[in-house]
């Protein structure tokens, strides 16, 4: 519940201000134009009649049977509208849950499951239409819990997943580090987290906003996200009718993002919420229930009312107002009086101009003003700037409500004006320092090369796209020859600086495509995207070695080192980061057996071989 929208709605029902709600929205309906089918497809849709879809029966917001047997929720609803636009009748195959509904498609029963990703185990039996709804997966956690930059680095800490889903599965091949509870439902999974019997779980955005929302689990947070773990939801559909997915995928095409939003919209409103101050805001509301009760009792004597009506207005720390249809203020309480520099009492009558406001606020004052006559409904303005009392610079939340003044037909607008400024800048400071912890969670201290994970992340980027492209990619493991002597006869500072002085070397030798990291000690690792072949690489390493092999000036004294590199070659000498990285570390060792300061390719007649113990 937002401050704003308390206040406006306290204010209007004390003060009789007839405040208008919003009516009750009709089921949305979308145009559905005749479907673009081929004679072959319309024949082939006549022979097949209706065709049995399965859903999962309890997954709100997206899909629920309810008790009368409908299918409802966001999914159903964007699954009538692909049907009603592909010209497919889908009839429910009612099941008791998700693993029934999951069987009587592998059996048969059931031609079309209707809203879930694609993986590899279902790609087995299950051909997919192109993607009607995405929703990011995030990580859940008590509000205790620390930002959570890479799963791969926890340890001995629980997960809570539902049974049967697609996070569950890639989740347990990426990180068996983490201890697995499997549970029934989306529901459970939170609150095992919110009572502490998990320390998190991975749920979309949408469903984690919803269930935390209706069952009170406001001790969760959002705590980390995984942004190649998308939900990608698609129908999909028997392997045994490609002509079905295909028009069915007719139908997904002509969905629109504004249409899906609309959707979405009409099942769950996920609000950015701000922080509220409950003690004050408890405050208020025993402020206005005391002005209520006296109201009552005293309805007689109206003059005592509007006096202590008026006392609470003034003190509610927030700037209140009433406009009428001139832009003419008929009521501004002390807060509202004072940032115009004018005692309350004198407010009534002067418009915005009399109060010296800018010419650029009035014209957009004036602009909402006039949305909120002619639509009759709320404005709200979530963040804004302005001035605060002081004359300082501040942020606003602002909300605008019509009403008929008492005692007559006359239209005019209640606002109420909250100073966030503090909580705004809080907020800025949270996001600086997560974003500071996510950097230092992937980066080296020392150097502030790329540290291992997230090296790996930008290699398995690298190497994806060199997949689609057609390109090859050389990846160099390089170990420093001599640090040791350097680090033990001029000491640990200067053997920091010699490895933040190799970083920099390492940056000035490579393209902005390419990338090198830090993975421990004095080694390092990097790759050259784009190589011709393994002529180029070699060029591109000898930059590198070359680089090194430069003097050094640590504390006004020189120092001398050198570098052994081993590369290897995508896709020429493997096609994965396990086997590249085997196979360049190979060629490093070589380089080392060389007498150093070498580069060495990668020779399946050298793999394996051990190496000497490293600098």
């Amino acid at each position: 519940m937002r401050k704003t929208s308390s206040i406006a709605a306290l204010l209007a029902l004390l003060l009789g201000l007839g405040c208008r709600p919003e009516p009750v929205r009709s089921p949305l309906s979308f145009p559905v134009p005749s479907p673009s089918l081929s004679p072959a497809e319309r024949g082939y849709l006549e022979r097949l009649g209706p065709v049995a879809f399965c859903v999962d029966s309890d997954w709100e917001p997206y899909e629920k049977v309810d008790e009368d047997g409908e299918y409802r929720g966001i999914a159903a609803d964007l699954v009538r509208l692909i049907a009603a636009r592909s010209g497919v009748q889908l009839e429910l195959l009612r099941t008791k849950d998700w693993e029934e509904s999951l069987e009587a498609s592998k059996t048969g029963r059931c031609l079309v499951l209707a809203f879930l990703n694609e993986t590899p185990e279902r790609d087995r039996w299950l051909s997919f239409t192109d993607a009607y709804f995405r929703d990011p997966n995030v990580f859940i956690t008590r509000v205790e819990h620390d930002f959570i930059a890479d799963p791969a680095r926890l340890s001995g800490e629980s997960i809570a997943l539902p049974a049967g889903t697609s996070v569950e599965e890639q989740l347990r091949l990426r990180y068996p580090n983490l201890r697995f509870i499997v549970v029934g439902t989306e529901g459970e999974a939170l609150r095992m987290v919110d009572e502490g019997k998990a320390d998190m779980t991975l749920r979309s955005l949408t469903m984690a906003a919803f269930v935390i929302r209706k069952e009170g689990l406001f001790n969760l947070r959002i705590s980390g996200q995984l942004r190649d773990l998308e939900n990608d939801f698609r129908i999909g559909v028997v392997r045994s009718e490609p002509m079905l997915r295909e028009i069915l995928n007719k139908g997904v095409h002509s969905i629109t993002p504004l249409e899906v939003q609309a959707i979405m919209n009409s099942h769950i409103a996920i609000e950015a919420k701000t922080t509220v101050d409950f003690r004050l805001l408890y405050w208020m509301l025993g402020g206005f229930a005391l002005l209520a009760f006296v109201w009552i009792f005293w309805s007689l004597t109206l003059r005592r009312h509007m006096r202590h009506l008026r006392l609470i207005i003034d003190t509610v720390p927030a700037y209140i107002f009433v406009k009428d249809l001139k832009g003419r203020y008929l009521l501004a309480n002390r807060w509202m009086a004072t940032a115009f520099g004018e005692p309350s009492e004198k407010v009534k009558g002067l418009t915005d101009r009399d109060c010296n406001a800018s010419e650029a606020d009035i014209k957009t004052w004036i602009e909402q003003d006039r949305e909120v006559f002619s639509s009759g409904r709320e404005f709200r303005i979530d963040d804004h700037p302005g001035r605060r009392v002081d004359g300082s610079p501040g942020w606003f939340q602002t909300i605008k409500v019509p009403y008929t003044r008492p005692g007559s037909r006359s239209k005019a607008i209640l606002g109420v004006t909250i100073d966030v400024t503090d909580l705004k800048n809080a907020e800025l400071e949270l996001a600086r320092r997560e974003q500071r912890f996510r950097y230092q969670a992937q980066h080296d201290g020392l150097t502030d090369l790329p540290n291992r994970a997230l090296f790996s992340d930008r290699l398995g980027q690298a190497l994806a796209l060199c997949r689609r492209e057609g390109i090859k990619l050389a990846l160099v493991f390089m170990d420093l020859d001599h640090f040791k002597e350097v680090n033990d006869s001029l000491g640990h500072e200067a053997g920091d600086l010699l490895l933040k002085e190799v970083a920099g070397r390492l940056r000035a030798s490579m393209r902005s495509s390419d990338s090198a990291g830090r993975i421990g000690g004095d080694e390092f690792v990097l790759f050259f995207l784009g190589v011709e072949g393994k002529e180029a690489a070699l060029q591109a390493c000898e930059k590198v070695r070359a680089a090194i092999e430069r003097p050094f000036i640590l504390l006004g004294q020189e120092a001398r080192i050198s570098a052994s590199l081993g590369v290897s070659v995508f896709p020429d000498d493997g096609e994965d980061e396990a086997i590249l990285s085997r196979r360049s570390d190979a060629a490093m060792y070589r380089s080392k057996a060389l007498g150093r300061n070498h580069v060495c390719l990668y020779d399946s007649a050298i793999d394996g071989e051990p190496g000497p113990p490293r600098d």
